[in-house]
């Protein structure tokens, strides 16, 4: 079986560290966003002017 394995210097290197270890939450977190999205379009909302729309986007954005 194929492996990988990364190697950071720690801890002048730990942004990037950072940023692996996280991906897949960050992967999720923009799937269930993408959803979200998707939801609005398929099945309406109530927004009234864009930047209501926006501003709806941008909380659920950083609930995440």
């Amino acid at each position: 079986m194929p492996e990988a394995i990364l190697k950071f210097n720690l801890p002048e290197e730990d942004a990037e560290f950072q940023t692996a270890i996280k991906g897949p939450n960050m992967a999720s977190m923009l799937w269930n966003f993408s959803q979200y999205i998707r939801d609005l379009l398929k099945y309406g909302h109530n927004f009234k002017t864009t930047n209501e729309a926006l501003e709806n986007i941008q909380q659920k954005f950083m609930m995440n």
